[in-house]
């Protein structure tokens, strides 16, 4: 299982939660969960912010320690968060 995996489901989101609040598609996700994809410097960082992790928890599961009761995940303002760049 991806780390992205992980932390989308330990914060109860499904890929079309992920996926809308990224700003992106839930098959962009589904990649990324697969390996087909990575998440570009910006996604992580968009990742690691709403994740409440440290962007190298993104890139290295080994590095992810998760709480038993995660915080809830802030909801997109408006739908979309926006990414840098």
């Amino acid at each position: 299982m991806s780390t992205i995996t992980t932390l989308r489901e330990h914060h109860r989101l499904s890929r079309e939660d992920l996926a809308r609040r990224l700003g992106t598609l839930p098959e962009v996700i589904e990649q990324w969960e697969s390996g087909v994809s990575s998440p570009n410097e910006g996604q992580v960082l968009s990742l690691a912010r709403l994740f409440g992790v440290s962007p190298s928890a993104i890139t290295d599961a080994e590095d992810l320690l998760l709480t038993p009761n995660p915080p809830p995940v802030p909801p997109a303002a408006g739908g979309v968060e926006h990414q840098p760049g």
